[in-house]
């Protein structure tokens, strides 16, 4: 995992991440744990325990996205997101089990009334216009 697959959906109001195996063998019953902060001063914001990721397929690692419900406090959030924290397990490489990202959040979009998942309120239509070139 790197810090680019930690991605924020606001139309969900998750954050996502994409985790790898790029091992020899399945990864079996591991965590994934979302932050706010980095280092020493991270508030946990869920974990979530994968039963299973298979191993890879011909030249292409095996990707699962885990997702975490999420609604920031700040415009400017620091997101980490550590895979089986404080249970390590026999791998190739663990160097990328720690990811860290920084977020600049539009708050205004983020606390704009919906009427549904996936509808920020207020009248929004468009006009699909097919045909032009």
């Amino acid at each position: 995992m790197v810090a680019k697959e930690i991605k924020y959906s606001i139309w969900t109001r998750d954050l996502q991440v994409k985790i790898h195996n790029i091992g020899a063998k399945s990864a079996r019953k591991f965590t994934v744990t979302a932050y706010e902060g980095a280092g020493e001063t991270r508030n946990e914001i869920g974990k979530q325990t994968v039963p299973h990721l298979e191993w890879p397929q011909g030249f292409q690692s095996a990707t699962l996205t885990v997702g975490f419900p999420y609604v920031p406090d700040h415009s400017r959030e620091i997101i980490t997101i550590v895979i089986n924290e404080g249970q390590p397990f026999e791998e190739i490489c663990q160097t990328n089990n720690t990811a860290t990202r920084v977020f600049d959040f539009n708050m205004a979009e983020l606390r704009a009334p919906r009427k549904r998942v996936g509808e920020i309120g207020g009248n929004v239509s468009a006009e699909i216009k097919r045909g032009l070139r």
